[in-house]
Formats: C-alpha cells, structure tokens, sequence
C-alpha cells in the first residue's frame, strides 16, 4: 500500500530566512538571550536554527528582522510571542540545532515610532 503524507499544520509554512534575536525565560535565571535564523514562518509559528536553545514550554519573545520592502523604506521587523513546543538538537551539525515556536501573538513593529504598527493578531 502507498504511503500517504498528510500536513497535521493548520497554517501554511513558507521557507523564509530571516536574522531574529530573541528572550525567553530560563531555568534559574530571570531571562536568557539569544539570536539566530528562521528555517520557515507561519501565521501560527516559526522555526529558529541557533546554537542557544531554549527549553521546551518555555515562553519565548522574537524579533523578526526582514530587508526593507522597496528602495528608501525602513526595514520591516516582525514581534512575535510564543511558546517552544520542540527543541531540535543536531550533535554531528550543530548549525542545523533549533526551536520550533507556536505563536501565541504577532505584531508588525513600525520603524518610525518604535512601536506597534499593527495589532497583534
């Protein structure tokens, strides 16, 4: 019998790389800190190759940074809130080490006043 992939998401990924920093909370410490680059985004969560990896459950903040859209504009950055609902450790290629995050809130940050441009989602 053929076998039969079958997508368990329930929102679309798109495979975009993208330099983030976040902040999440650690074990024993008030808050840790890293930076790395996504593997892919949805409107439900994101995938993060670092080399600081955060526990699993933890809540996790992001900062998504992305090249200005057309010549002239700001670069678009994107705040995301979650929780890391898988940690992916790779001994042999520690690069391709990373966190699964589900999304909890998401919010388009304007450049111009710092602040959020639009709701969160």
């Amino acid at each position: 019998m053929p076998s039969v992939d079958v997508e368990l998401r329930a929102a679309w990924r798109y495979a975009l790389r993208a330099n983030l920093i976040f902040s999440f909370e650690g074990q024993g410490e008030s808050c840790a800190k890293g930076e790395g680059r996504t593997r892919d985004m949805s409107t439900d969560g994101l995938f993060v190759y670092s080399k600081v990896l955060p526990p699993e459950n933890a809540a996790v903040w992001l900062v998504v940074g992305f090249p200005p859209l057309y010549e002239g504009s700001a670069p678009v950055r994107i705040r995301v809130r979650g929780r890391v609902v898988r940690v992916e450790t790779e001994t042999a290629k520690s690069f391709l080490s990373g966190f699964a995050v589900s999304s909890e809130s998401t919010s388009l940050l304007s450049s111009e006043h710092g602040g959020t441009h639009e709701g969160d989602r």
